[in-house]
């Protein structure tokens, strides 16, 4: 609650302060020379004051109040349900085409036929341990 959402994004401060500047009149080149920025080619340039001029035009506008809901591992709703649409997408397409049914019938099988050799060993006598035996020798599980 004190850090906020460990998903969103958090907004650069030099935007922002940089809108003031070029509201109040300053020029690019004293920009660049008051906060620093590393902006070292033509296109970084561009990005920053592309990022500028939209935070001029939303500047005044009002912002949205951050969520104080937040779920597991310290996100917030809207994080929360992007990453669980985005695990749910990436189950729905491991399990296309796959037959649950026939496979937990399988499964359920296996698990039986297990239990039934566990119960015999603990169980049996020395007749049971013959038939287990000779499945293991001729390697029938």
């Amino acid at each position: 609650m004190e850090c906020g959402c460990h998903g969103c994004q958090k907004p650069d401060p030099t935007v922002a302060i940089t809108a003031r500047l070029r509201r109040r009149g300053s020029t690019w080149a004293e920009i660049y020379e008051i906060t620093a920025v590393n902006a070292t080619n033509r296109a970084e340039r561009k990005r920053f004051e592309q990022a500028v001029r939209w935070k001029l035009e939303h500047l005044d506008a009002p912002t949205r109040e951050p969520s104080h809901r937040y779920g597991a591992g310290g996100f917030c709703d809207r994080c929360s349900g992007r990453i669980y649409q985005r695990m749910l997408k990436r189950y729905r397409k491991l399990m296309a085409g796959r037959d649950l049914p026939a496979e937990l019938a399988t499964f359920t099988e296996a698990l039986t036929l297990k239990f039934s050799v566990a119960q015999r060993l603990l169980n049996g006598d020395d007749e049971d341990f013959a038939i287990i035996d000779l499945c293991i020798n001729n390697g029938i599980d």
